[in-house]
């Protein structure tokens, strides 16, 4: 089994399902997620034209506050696009990707940080 895992160069999620705000206002944030998943699955070198994969999007927070896992959906699905964009699968339907619900991980002394992992397959 090979995983990836990518940094994203966010230190707090950019999208939640709780915004409430006009389509307009998100649309650049989903653009700049879902580039950024593309350049950098490029530059990791992933494969492209794979059969499956499962990924999970992480975020290491900044404080032990509660937070609900399902609000990082919206930033998961640019990401999940992005690996479309870069010819890792060819959809992000079920049949080529496994989405993992996302990980809300706690504080450490290196701070916050999210990224996502990418690996071939099946979850085991």
């Amino acid at each position: 089994m090979t995983t990836w895992t990518m940094p994203l160069s966010y230190k707090k999620p950019p999208l939640n399902l709780n915004q409430r705000d006009h389509w307009g206002k998100t649309t650049g944030p989903r653009k700049t997620l879902r580039t950024e998943a593309r350049l950098r699955a490029k530059s990791l070198g992933i494969p492209t034209g794979l059969g499956h994969i499962t990924t999970r999007l992480h975020y290491r927070a900044p404080d032990r506050r509660r937070r609900d896992e399902d609000n990082l959906i919206a930033t998961a699905k640019p990401l999940w696009d992005g690996l479309v964009d870069a010819g890792i699968v060819p959809d992000d339907t079920s049949e080529f990707m496994t989405k993992l619900m996302p990980k809300i991980h706690p504080p450490t002394p290196e701070g916050p940080a999210l990224w996502l992992t990418i690996t071939i397959g099946d979850p085991p």
